[in-house]
């Protein structure tokens, strides 16, 4: 039996955007898989167009949360051997996921994400394509493939708008911080080195990106003060416990 991808998406308004990525996903994913769609409060149809996509398990949050709450969500619903974490402005092409998991052939792979348009958090990711239009966008990504055929390269942070993992690497690492808005992916990657896991770049793999969600200066500097004081308070833990077993008592707390 071949091996189930949940493909899971979050949505608020944006319809055109959507309908583009589930197109794409339609088109050009033949693998086994099944979509997990979480609406986070639209108002434009959105929710009525999701529930007529064949197939699809449809979440509506029952008041607006964060975007990590309500991968979460899908993640408790996710039955498949891999999980694949999609933003909704994404535009995939022609053996994207075959090439995806192809990627995560090592036990080592903790997850593995493609090149893209637009990475901001991530720029190991970006490339500059030419193109102008959707064939554009299928034909340039047809050329990378062929031109980095089976290249891949460890790197220690991938965004999470396109973001294949095992089901190992979420039982073992555990669910999106909540806490966090701009530094979810970095916190997570973190989090997967810690558990000794690889992550990985397919680079020949291009999913295009049609929007990303602007933030004001003042967004990233609290979620990035966030995300250090939680680190700092890892870190000392982290120590505690070093220094506790190398004096050789057990170690407190949880």
């Amino acid at each position: 039996m071949e091996e189930l991808t949940s493909i899971l998406l979050v949505t608020r308004d944006n319809i055109d955007y959507t309908r583009d990525c589930l197109r794409s996903i339609n088109q050009y994913t033949p693998e086994p898989h099944e979509l997990i769609l979480v609406d986070n409060g639209s108002t434009d149809g959105t929710v009525a167009y999701l529930r007529s996509v064949p197939h699809a398990q449809v979440i509506q949050m029952s008041e607006p949360a964060g975007w990590a709450a309500c991968v979460n969500r899908a993640l408790e619903d996710a039955i498949g051997d891999y999980i694949l974490l999609l933003d909704a402005a994404s535009y995939v092409t022609a053996g994207w996921l075959e090439r995806l998991i192809a990627s995560l052939s090592e036990p080592e792979i903790g997850a593995v994400g493609p090149l893209t348009n637009i990475a901001l958090t991530n720029p190991v990711q970006d490339v500059d394509p030419d193109y102008t239009d959707i064939q554009g966008i299928n034909a340039f990504a047809e050329t990378l493939a062929r031109e980095n055929a089976g290249q891949g390269q460890i790197v220690p942070n991938l965004a999470l708008f396109c973001w294949l993992m095992p089901q190992s690497t979420f039982e073992r690492v555990g669910k999106l911080d909540e806490e966090l808005t701009i530094f979810t992916a970095q916190d997570y990657c973190l989090r997967m080195r810690l558990a000794q896991l690889k992550l990985k770049l397919a680079r020949d793999v291009f999913v295009h990106r049609s929007y990303v969600t602007p933030w004001t200066a003042e967004e990233l500097e609290a979620d990035n003060l966030r995300f250090r004081q939680k680190w700092e308070r890892v870190r000392g833990t982290l120590v505690q416990r070093a220094e506790e077993l190398a004096g050789g008592s057990p170690p407190q707390g949880p």
